[in-house]
């Protein structure tokens, strides 16, 4: 029938695990027919399943047909996928664990496994999947790998895959809870000198900015859904370049100049757009555009301006010269970077 079939024939193995990315078939479309085992995908595209480049969105459907050994060992499935954006369907029986959510809830790739107890040696494996836009603003994989083996084997590979993937998030997450704390540090402070309002700006300058920079590491090594960094921990990047430009001034006891004052109220405009952006309604290159272009005044400007508040007398701005140029730059060449590779 033209369905892809494989020997898997380690019987005598007791710890072995398998890549099982080649000979998939695809389709565009939902029906629930498509999860029998008896059903005909001939017809659909081949694929490899850890070589579909950047997502798309809509409803699709992949297919596997396997050819176990009669003797087989207990197996388990091992699928690297979007958390969220598939179902998983063994010889036609939906399985626990992967399931289509809310965009709000979906997931990078993580790793997920599934015990395969099914009888006789057929496995027809099917995967029910639905990509929403935010999913696909960003250019991300659907899937990253698959895998078939003995169970020990296939969680031994799910334990590496996930350590891998969080012990890469943990120095970022203990670096901006730090930064949190010492906002939250500095509000005290504040409370202790009121008349100091340098002192509260700081403060929510530097915890908008552990914030931000704590939800964007955590959606990036998928410990937390895309949304929370796509419709919180990006639009607080204007937020803290707001208290930024106030804490500047206030700590060279000036009142905020009215040009500066225009431009605190065009950093809210791009807040909008983020959403605009998760509904697939403006593409993620030109957001990145405008969000680059709009942050560089702030990285450009503020430290000429305290430079000059320098040369006239005051000393204490020059500590802050280098610091002030460092978040609204970084955050403007890290959207350069994804336009150019995306």
């Amino acid at each position: 029938d033209g369905t892809d079939v494989r020997i898997i024939d380690r019987a005598h193995a007791q710890d072995w695990s398998s890549d099982i990315v080649t000979g998939w078939r695809v389709h565009e479309g939902d029906d629930p027919a498509w999860a029998s085992p008896g059903f005909d995908d001939s017809a659909w595209e081949a694929v490899r399943l850890d070589d579909l480049g950047p997502s798309r969105p809509g409803w699709r459907w992949y297919r596997l047909h396997l050819k176990l050994h009669e003797n087989h060992p207990d197996l388990a499935l091992l699928i690297e996928g979007g958390e969220g954006t598939y179902a998983l369907y063994l010889n036609g029986v939906e399985q626990r664990g992967p399931k289509l959510r809310s965009s709000l809830v979906v997931n990078r790739p993580t790793e997920r496994t599934a015990p395969v107890d099914v009888p006789g040696t057929d496995l027809e494996i099917a995967l029910r999947t639905h990509i929403t836009p935010g999913y696909v603003s960003w250019s991300i994989p659907q899937f990253l790998t698959a895998a078939l083996g003995t169970p020990d084997a296939i969680e031994s590979q799910r334990a590496a895959m996930q350590s891998g993937r969080l012990y890469a998030a943990f120095p970022a997450i203990a670096i901006n809870l730090l930064l949190m704390l010492a906002g939250i540090g500095t509000f005290a402070l504040h409370r202790s000198q009121p008349n100091q309002s340098e002192y509260l700006w700081l403060g929510l300058y530097i915890f908008l900015l552990g914030i931000s920079a704590l939800l964007w590491g955590c959606q990036q090594n998928g410990v937390l859904p895309l949304s929370v960094n796509a419709l919180i921990g990006d639009p607080l990047i204007y937020a803290f370049i707001i208290a930024q430009i106030e804490f500047t001034y206030s700590f060279g006891g000036r009142r905020v100049s009215l040009p500066w004052r225009v431009y605190e109220l065009l950093l809210l405009v791009p807040v909008a757009l983020s959403w605009l952006v998760w509904e697939g309604r403006l593409s993620s290159t030109l957001y990145l555009l405008i969000e680059a272009s709009i942050v560089l005044p702030a990285a450009l400007l503020l430290p000429v301006l305290l430079f000059l508040w320098y040369r006239l007398g005051n000393r204490e701005a020059g500590w802050l010269i280098v610091p002030s140029l460092l978040p609204a730059a970084t955050t403007a060449l890290a959207d350069l970077g994804f336009i150019s590779f995306s």
